[in-house]
């Protein structure tokens, strides 16, 4: 079976849910915006477990102590600081994400735990110095954005390896590869049956059960395995189709 570049419109996906749920008209479940958000959803939510959308960024810091991080991005993967040109590395050190961790301004950063806790008397401090040695590199993601310590601030370049969302930006216009069809228009049916379910209980409560088996072990775990049976080429072929649709600011 091949399973490479076919693509079905969003509205014969979205249609075909809610037709399941007697919804035909889209207005039980809250209209066409819910059904939108529930097919962008289930369609980032098979790129995250297929790791079909895995990406690397890079910026320049310039001494930048804070960044914004790039649109589209579900997980990171690493940090990274490098020296060198972006094409060329010289060398490079992993940066560890410190919990809570962000600037209010350009100086200085607040957390739970910094290197010098002494004035916290329920923290023990890692070490006698003001500040933490010039080798430890760390940074905070706070609110769309990469925190970076003073150590990380002299390296030339900020990398980021990531998982995507399967597209850049999310808007009303893509399409949805056809060999995840019934899979998203499953997930697209549980998620309506969870909001209608205040309807009829008991009658939505047994197609949320249904879903719930084709998220486990049908339809979903079925595209799943043809994501896996496709070549390198097709599955960047994917990404790179899925990344031209979606609302551009």
């Amino acid at each position: 079976m091949s399973t490479g570049n076919s693509y079905i419109d969003l509205d014969a996906v979205i249609f075909d849910a809610a037709q399941d749920l007697g919804d035909d008209d889209f207005r039980k479940a809250g209209g066409r915006p819910f059904y939108v958000a529930a097919a962008q959803r289930g369609v980032s939510k098979m790129f995250k477990d297929t790791m079909m959308d895995f990406r690397t960024w890079t910026t320049i810091i310039d001494n930048r102590p804070i960044i914004d991080m790039p649109d589209g991005l579900e997980e990171i993967d690493q940090i990274y600081v490098q020296s060198g040109e972006e094409c060329n590395t010289g060398a490079s050190r992993k940066v560890y994400v410190k919990e809570n961790m962000h600037r209010l301004s350009g100086a200085g950063y607040t957390a739970g735990d910094q290197w010098n806790n002494g004035l916290d008397p329920l923290q023990w401090s890692h070490g006698w110095s003001e500040q933490p040695p010039p080798n430890v590199l760390f940074c905070g993601r706070w609110q769309g954005q990469i925190h970076l310590s003073d150590s990380c601030r002299s390296w030339n370049i900020l990398r980021i390896d990531y998982q995507g969302l399967g597209m850049e930006t999310l808007g009303d216009t893509f399409k949805v590869p056809y060999w995840m069809r019934d899979a998203i228009t499953d997930y697209v049916i549980m998620r309506g049956a969870n909001k209608m379910r205040r309807l009829d209980k008991d009658y939505f409560t047994a197609i949320i059960n249904e879903k719930k088996y084709e998220m486990e072990r049908g339809s979903w775990l079925t595209a799943k395995g043809y994501s896996k049976r496709m070549d390198r080429k097709t599955r960047e072929d994917i990404v790179t189709y899925m990344e031209s649709f979606g609302a551009r600011t």
